[in-house]
């Protein structure tokens, strides 16, 4: 198999490690759950999502897509992301609105949001699904 990205940087990246809340829509991207209940995902199938995922967005125009992360450990890539594809980044606390708000200062008219978190970017992948927009959310096992 040709990866996207080269397994052993997956497994670097601890792509393959869940947690130990698993939610239903999950499972068919678990591959085995340890003894001390800890879902390992199917790194083939995050593979192949993200191939469609890589598909999906080379359609659009960097204009026309937002990034979206509050978690710490995703602002520094999406600002990286940002400064090599001109993709918007908005990383940090989402305001609310921003997409759905066109009298807001830093209203938002994209295509497509790929949120990092959809429990901590609670707010944008709402505002997103109010407004039609294409959502990509990067998921773990209790997502």
């Amino acid at each position: 198999m040709e990866w996207l990205v080269p397994l052993e940087e997956y497994i670097k990246a601890g792509v393959h490690v869940g947690t130990r809340l698993k939610t239903k829509d999950m499972r068919k991207f678990i591959a085995k759950i340890k003894e001390d209940g800890l879902a390992i995902l199917d790194i083939t199938k995050t593979d192949e999502r993200l191939r469609l995922a890589t598909k999906l967005l080379a359609r659009y125009e960097p204009s026309e897509i937002l990034v979206v992360g509050r978690r710490e450990t995703a602002r520094r890539p999406i600002q990286v992301l940002n400064k090599y594809t001109k993709i918007l980044a908005y990383p940090g606390r989402y305001l609310p609105g921003l997409l759905t708000n066109p009298n807001l200062r830093d209203f938002k008219d994209v295509e497509v949001v790929l949120v990092t978190d959809p429990i901590l970017d609670r707010n944008a992948l709402l505002d997103a699904y109010r407004t039609n927009k294409i959502i990509i959310a990067l998921v773990d096992s209790n997502n």
